[in-house]
């Protein structure tokens, strides 16, 4: 949830202030073939055209190395004013993508059988690196800064991942859906400043549907949150517990995702580590004074 732009490009028009995040996600870490992703992004507003623009770099290792993604991002968002309350942020993303399969951590029946003396013939298959470039476009609005709903889809052109020529090679696209409730809770009443934001992300992809609701709480600098993972036949597959100290300059935040699919609840081979850190600041600008004048 903290890191929008990865599902909208749209985002790019939301900061107000030079916005830096790096994001480091570790699933299933108690297994061999673990899935880990490295990501930096920077955004910098242009409030003059009422633009945003910005970088992003991912690194996805995928079983251990066997598959990995490497992907530079450019952003470009625009926002308006629609009416008094209502503001619509557009974004589009330009990426280009580098995807690669290296066979060295794979073990086949034939490196088994012909160790023990039996003969199996090779498998026939071959490494590859893929580039190729992607697209995504999002749109968002933001009503009264309280109610915040957003579309995007990714990967509208459907690039191939492999050297395949099969329909299935194609990566389908992916659409995303978000809405939140930014909610006071105590009115006028609330010294501590307690506010609640019920949150729920939709994620259709191919024959995959995820939904992603929670909700997050903010109480001073500290934010926590608790989310459940499922698709649309009410399967659950994760529990998302999240705490952090958001300020205005910067946000570090801590996930854990606690697998509900595996024998063992609280199993942490199959569990999830993230961690996000985000820094704001702003261009210090040159203050010119008067011109003395005989």
């Amino acid at each position: 949830m903290h890191n929008q732009q990865y599902f909208n490009p749209a985002y790019a028009a939301m900061p107000v202030m030079n916005e830096f995040a790096m994001t480091y996600r570790n699933q299933w870490p108690g297994m061999a073939a673990s899935f880990v992703t490295y990501s930096a992004s920077f955004i910098q507003p242009v409030s003059v055209i009422n633009s945003g623009i910005g970088v992003a770099f991912l690194k996805d290792i995928e079983g251990g190395g066997i598959f990995s993604r490497t992907s530079a991002n450019l952003f470009y968002g625009y926002s308006f004013k629609a009416s008094r309350h209502l503001m619509v942020y557009s974004g589009i993303e330009a990426s280009y993508v580098l995807r690669q399969f290296d066979l060295e951590g794979l073990v086949f029946p034939s490196d088994v059988l012909n160790t023990l003396g039996s003969s199996y013939p090779p498998v026939n298959i071959s490494a590859y690196d893929k580039g190729y470039p992607d697209f995504s476009a999002g749109i968002s609005g933001s009503y009264k800064k309280n109610f915040t709903l957003g579309l995007s889809a990714c990967h509208v052109t459907r690039p191939r991942e492999s050297y395949s020529a099969g329909p299935e090679s194609r990566l389908p696209v992916k659409y995303s859906l978000m809405a939140s409730y930014r909610m006071p809770v105590g009115g006028k009443y609330n010294r501590q400043g307690i506010i609640l934001i019920p949150t729920v992300l939709y994620m259709h992809q191919g024959s995959s549907d995820e939904v992603v609701w929670g909700s997050s709480s903010e109480i001073n600098v500290i934010t926590a949150a608790v989310w459940l993972r499922q698709n649309l036949s009410l399967h659950f597959s994760s529990l998302l517990l999240s705490l952090g100290i958001m300020q205005k300059k910067y946000t570090i935040l801590y996930s854990y995702d606690v697998n509900l699919t595996g024998v063992n609840f609280l199993s942490t081979k199959m569990g999830s580590h993230e961690v996000t850190f985000l820094f704001r600041f702003e261009y210090k600008r040159k203050k010119f004074g008067a011109v003395k004048c005989p």
